[in-house]
């Protein structure tokens, strides 16, 4: 199965979508705020929690819960409950850095005070968004949820990877490093699947700091020590695209040449193609 990570690189590259920093938005009968500080009087006022979503302009999955999500009747019932707010977190960069938001679409459930309750990160169906809601303000699923779950079973790979996870998502990298780093101890033969993706994780992290380089170390490391794991083909195609990002064509071309070798049946065929091209057509422009 592949990594919905690297699907949402990918997907990135092609879909965007208008926008100003914070958007008076409207979706159905739904209308998103536009001034968060506005949103936080409201909800003090009301005394409803808040629904925050950060989005970008190339964000493929932030249009697919625009078209999809936001306009089901069960959704739009559901939402009547909440102060609404849309965000451009490249444009409120603020805003996005304060809470921590990395990873696009985030949907931040907040209290009136603007506290953090848990987040929502990526695309869910209308149901399994709501469900989701829902689980947050029941305390189910949240950081503290896992944290009282890794109280009770400290060396219990799983419950390590959920905390990593719910850290990583925060933007608290440095924490979520070292649950990472545990689950790799835990799970060290792979067994249960999650060192595979803890090493992964942890070269992501590097990719969203655009610490290129240090996630490419990352990745081809795991590609040696879980070459059987399906997570260590995502890393061989991440690596090739960091190479490519740091403009190391060279070392890029090479990396993507050798998946289509290794992976000739890939469904990433036609993306790494125009890859190489777009490479081919910016060295040609720089001469």
């Amino acid at each position: 199965m592949r990594n919905l990570l690297v699907v949402a690189v990918l997907l990135a590259l092609f879909t965007c979508v208008s926008s100003t920093a914070f958007a008076n938005h409207t979706v159905g009968d739904l209308e998103f705020g536009d001034s968060f500080q506005t949103l936080l009087q409201n909800a003090q006022k009301s005394e409803k929690s808040l629904v925050v979503d950060f989005y970008t302009d190339w964000c493929y999955w932030c249009k697919v819960m625009d078209d999809s999500t936001y306009p089901d009747p069960y959704v739009q019932k559901f939402l009547k409950n909440f102060e609404l707010g849309m965000v451009n977190a490249e444009v409120d960069t603020s805003l996005a850095a304060r809470y921590g938001v990395r990873s696009y679409p985030t949907i931040l459930l907040l209290k009136p005070n603007g506290d953090e309750i848990d987040r929502i990160v990526g695309y869910y169906p209308p149901e399994e968004f709501v469900t989701q809601i829902v689980n947050a303000y029941a305390g189910v699923g949240t950081l503290d949820y896992y944290l009282a779950k890794l109280q009770d079973d400290p060396e219990s790979a799983q419950a390590n990877y959920d905390v990593a996870q719910k850290y990583r998502w925060q933007g608290h990298y440095d924490k979520a490093q070292d649950y990472f780093k545990k689950v790799m101890s835990l799970d060290g033969g792979n067994a249960a699947g999650l060192a595979a993706q803890a090493d992964f994780n942890l070269g992501h992290m590097q990719y969203k700091l655009k610490n290129y380089l240090a996630a490419i170390e990352v990745w081809r490391q795991m590609s040696r020590d879980f070459a059987s794991a399906p997570e260590s083909v995502d890393a061989e195609l991440m690596t090739a695209y960091c190479y490519q990002e740091a403009k190391l064509y060279k070392q890029a071309r090479e990396a993507y040449d050798n998946f289509l070798k290794k992976y000739p049946d890939t469904e990433e065929k036609d993306w790494i193609n125009e890859q190489l091209a777009k490479m081919t057509e910016e060295a040609n422009a720089s001469h």
